[in-house]
């Protein structure tokens, strides 16, 4: 589940900035997480989301340019990126493997979401995969932990 299925499913009503989206070689982390040939072009894409006007989640995500060909022809302030890959791109989200790092804020991150440096927040990382186990995007995701509550439904078949 996204950030934003996450909010919707708790009847949040969010609004969504997009702060940039740029062509970019990957990174060697984003290029081993994702499976790519060295120097591949990726999108990189940078949001905030709000609350009313509180900002309370940053992302990051990193797109293979060869899966998603114009991805920056997108209205990121209408649609959400999974939405996008399942809809237009036809790409099936099955699963995804998530990390869960609580942190103090950064400088930079600090000033995005309007809060102290080193006020505690929640860092996720993930990789997301498809029906048939391609990996389809990678991101970090900035969350406020005085804003939002993170849930994790576990089962097992």
């Amino acid at each position: 589940m996204s950030t934003a299925e996450a909010l919707l499913e708790y009847q949040k009503d969010f609004t969504t900035e997009l702060i940039g989206i740029d062509l970019i070689e990957a990174p060697k982390l984003v290029e081993e997480a994702l499976g790519l040939q060295k120097g591949e072009q990726l999108y990189f894409l940078r949001r905030l989301r709000f609350l009313e006007d509180t900002p309370v989640v940053f992302l990051e995500n990193y797109l293979s340019k060869k899966l998603y060909p114009e991805m920056d022809k997108h209205d990121f302030t209408k649609e959400t990126l999974f939405s996008l890959i399942e809809g237009h791109y036809k790409k099936k989200i099955k699963w995804g493997k998530r990390s869960f790092i609580a942190q103090g804020s950064t400088p930079p991150i600090s000033k995005l979401l309007q809060i102290k440096k080193n006020t505690p927040i929640i860092l996720l990382d993930q990789v997301i995969h498809s029906d048939t186990d391609e990996p389809l995007e990678y991101s970090k995701v900035w969350i406020r932990s005085d804003q939002i509550k993170l849930t994790s439904v576990l089962r097992r078949d």
